[in-house]
């Protein structure tokens, strides 16, 4: 990874850390966040940062702050953990961008590895999308990666 890629992706994580003390400090979450308990699964945390997501555009205009990359990947993570599959629709909705663009960035990160497009069984007019093993792996490290960032835990 090239250092403009790792400055763009501290810079998300910075806007993801700094949502998340929106959120708690909005529900009157003040305690200590090292006090944070373990069933802090990655699928919690994943929830925990797509509410933070969706929480900023309360407080900003949501075109300053679309993350659509990211938006796509917590929906196809957690409901792959929620054995729920994911229409092409529902990535483009959780995107949180026109769906022209959001079908670039599906593409994008199927380009990269990281999904894959697949027919229904069932219904062949519907096209699905769900994380590869190595999506998931990465999802699930960069979780786990943000939960010791979030919570000063060790990884």
């Amino acid at each position: 990874m090239d250092s403009g890629s790792n400055d763009r992706l501290v810079g998300r994580i910075k806007a993801l850390c700094t949502d998340l003390d929106a959120v708690a400090i909005e529900l009157g979450n003040t305690r200590n966040i090292e006090a944070i308990p373990e069933e802090i699964t990655p699928l919690a945390l994943a929830r925990r940062i797509a509410a933070g997501q969706e929480a900023t555009a309360a407080f900003f205009d949501p075109a300053l702050f679309v993350d659509p990359a990211t938006n796509i990947v917590l929906r196809l993570f957690i409901d792959h953990q929620e054995d729920r599959g994911t229409t092409s629709g529902a990535c483009c909705a959780a995107a949180g961008v026109p769906r022209t663009t959001a079908l670039r960035w599906i593409n994008l990160l199927s380009a990269r590895g990281l999904l894959e497009m697949y027919e229904r069984p069932s219904d062949r007019r519907s096209t699905m999308i769900r994380l590869t093993p190595s999506g998931l792996d990465t999802v699930g490290g960069w979780l786990l990666r943000m939960k010791a960032i979030l919570y000063n835990t060790a990884t």
